[in-house]
């Protein structure tokens, strides 16, 4: 049939919140979109508006989760203005959605919702004012079957170091799986453990040494040659 094609529904008569659990996908869309607008037009950190979100994880978890690709990368960059604008509030939410984005965003084909996972849990980190919970939610990422979750938790581990250092993240955990990194089948994963040696070499000197025993000693010698290197 010849013609102009159908208008495109308007969403923005049903209220924000009912858009956000909405059956349809560009209702979801368009309330995703909406929220980072109006969670930065607050007033506080502790401003009913966050209510509804903050009292609720799983709603949170729905949204970073969102079964339609196009729709869940501003699902993730909506909660990203949820955590910036409610700040230390928002910490209790961290255990539903940080281990959310570790299975179902940081081995996403979608670069921006990849991106959009590690600051929000970036984020978290700042509001928590310390590393190391959110950092034991995303090491079972490590575990993942898919070699692209497991390449993205670790530079998601690589970023947080990069950020904070190891004064806010303690870096015990995250040096106790480096055998696991390097021992792993895929070599993307195997090119994210090297980035993050070196980032953690920056703050160690050769106190990581010893937490490189256990890997091949072709690893060892071609990490110690980057080190020379980054020393120079």
């Amino acid at each position: 049939m010849d013609g102009p094609p159908p208008p495109e529904e308007d969403f923005s008569a049903i209220p924000l919140l009912d858009r956000v659990s909405h059956s349809n996908w560009k209702a979801r869309l368009s309330a995703y979109e909406a929220l980072p607008k109006t969670f930065s037009l607050t007033t506080s950190d502790s401003d009913p508006t966050f209510r509804p979100y903050l009292s609720d994880p799983g709603l949170l978890k729905k949204i970073v989760t969102d079964s339609n690709a196009v729709a869940q990368e501003k699902g993730v960059e909506a909660v990203c203005a949820l955590v910036q604008y409610s700040g230390e509030n928002s910490a209790r939410t961290r255990e539903t959605v940080v281990p959310a984005l570790v299975d179902k965003c940081l081995g996403s084909a979608r670069a921006g919702t990849k991106a959009k996972a590690i600051e929000l849990i970036l984020k978290y980190i700042e509001v928590e004012n310390g590393g190391e919970a959110v950092i034991r939610d995303i090491l079972p990422g490590l575990s993942a079957k898919q070699p692209k979750v497991v390449s993205g938790t670790v530079t998601a581990l690589n970023e947080a170091f990069k950020a904070f250092g190891i004064k806010v993240i303690p870096p015990k955990d995250a040096l106790k799986t480096l055998p696991k990194i390097f021992g792993h089948s895929d070599k993307t994963v195997r090119a994210e453990g090297t980035a993050l040696v070196q980032s953690l070499y920056t703050f160690l000197g050769q106190g990581i040494q010893p937490f490189l025993s256990e890997l091949k000693p072709v690893q060892v010698k071609e990490l110690n040659e980057a080190f020379t290197k980054m020393d120079e």
